[in-house]
């Protein structure tokens, strides 16, 4: 009997421990969910005091004096907001009045905003309500794209009418377009400046630029497009232009193929701007270049270049 008393109080004592030590997990384990709950919402209103903040900050930028902002900062900026944000912002620079200030804020808002949409932000420019305005967001928005985006910045300008932007403005623009373009796409700009219904001699850089940069990639292709472009007004543009690019690629067929046109007026330019490339990048090569050229070659050509100090 005594002994069965025994055995039944220690079965107590031992469930009374059990029931002890799990009351105590289950308190701790209530109280460490508790702790991750409240740690979690913790984080999470820090994570929206962050975002609080950012916004804040964001429209600190956008609203003050964004012609100071570097250009990386404020395209981050732009980045974080929504596409019908960002075209508010546009809006309210469109109504500010035309200044030196306003279009200085132009200029960096679309350059920015080029650089995240560049259809959206040409879209906004030519919207703009006086040509001036117009024509400083579209100039800004050409140099803040990328020079894959600059070809239907190009085409557009193309098809754009006066009413729009006046035409040697539009000129000016086209230019400076298809001249990037030909950075990422020469054949193609070369084509668009072929068939252009844009026109005056404010196209001569863009005939250079696509020559130049055609003819470091393909000189053959682009010297033939540049030979059927060699025309009043653009005189050797284009062809300098490929001569000038072939020279980076392969110097010494670039330097055979303007030899074999001494003595032609297309020739003496192109020997002088050859020696003019050689000399920005090596005097010494440039002297010893012109010294196995025919005399009144290198005279012609030097002296058409005003380079005269290499005779």
């Amino acid at each position: 009997m005594r002994r069965s008393l025994d055995i039944f109080a220690g079965g107590l004592l031992i469930g009374g421990l059990a029931g002890y030590a799990l009351h105590r997990t289950g308190r701790n384990g209530g109280s460490g969910a508790n702790a991750v709950s409240a740690q979690n919402g913790s984080s999470f209103s820090g994570e929206s005091r962050a975002v609080a903040n950012r916004k804040v900050a964001d429209q600190k930028i956008l609203l003050g004096d964004i012609a100071s902002v570097p250009f990386q900062e404020l395209y981050e900026t732009l980045a974080r907001q929504k596409p019908e944000e960002i075209a508010g912002i546009a809006q309210q620079l469109d109504v500010l009045p035309n200044s030196r200030e306003t279009r200085a804020k132009i200029k960096a808002f679309f350059a920015s905003w080029a650089h995240l949409d560049p259809a959206a932000a040409l879209a906004s420019a030519v919207g703009f309500q006086t040509k001036e305005t117009r024509a400083a967001a579209i100039n800004a928005t050409i140099a803040g794209a990328d020079a894959h985006a600059t070809g239907a910045i190009a085409l557009a300008l193309d098809k754009m009418s006066d009413d729009v932007l006046s035409g040697s403005v539009r000129s000016g623009l086209f230019d400076q377009a298809v001249g990037k373009w030909s950075e990422a796409d020469p054949a193609g700009a070369a084509q668009l400046l072929t068939n252009a219904h844009v026109a005056g001699m404010g196209l001569t850089a863009a005939f250079y630029a696509v020559g130049l940069n055609w003819g470091a990639t393909d000189p053959a292709a682009a010297l033939a497009w540049a030979e059927q472009q060699h025309q009043v007004p653009f005189g050797l543009s284009p062809v300098n232009g490929v001569v000038q690019g072939w020279w980076k690629k392969d110097p010494a067929a670039a330097e055979e193929y303007a030899l074999t046109r001494a003595g032609t007026p297309d020739g003496e330019q192109l020997i002088g701007n050859m020696v003019m490339q050689m000399a920005n990048e090596d005097q010494t090569k440039a002297s010893e270049w012109v010294a196995r050229l025919p005399r009144q070659t290198a005279r012609t050509g030097l002296s058409h270049a005003g380079h005269a100090t290499f005779l």
